[in-house]
């Protein structure tokens, strides 16, 4: 049996998420950049990143979604509190 592959199981260490965001931001896809901010989210912890931003942990669910277009408000503070050494 073939197991899924899920990035997050290898982002184990703030320098991996650090270099995993910076890496993607770099791509011209911003779909790439959501995703990548969607599994550095999941690898920090949803509830801890809800109470970094002060943004509801289902409103942070909602905003990696592939129907929802974020505010760059709340983008701002997901990538403030991921601490990413990207800017947008």
């Amino acid at each position: 049996m073939i197991s899924r592959y899920d990035v997050v199981e290898y982002l184990d260490s703030e320098a991996l998420i650090d270099e995993y965001l910076k890496v993607a931001s770099q791509n011209e896809d911003p779909a790439i950049f959501a995703k990548a901010m969607a599994d550095a989210c999941r690898a920090r912890g949803i509830l801890q990143l809800s109470k970094d931003t002060g943004i509801d942990k289902d409103e942070i669910c909602k905003v990696f979604t592939a129907d929802i277009k974020p505010s760059g408000v709340i983008v701002s503070k997901i990538t403030k509190a991921l601490a990413a050494p990207i800017q947008i």
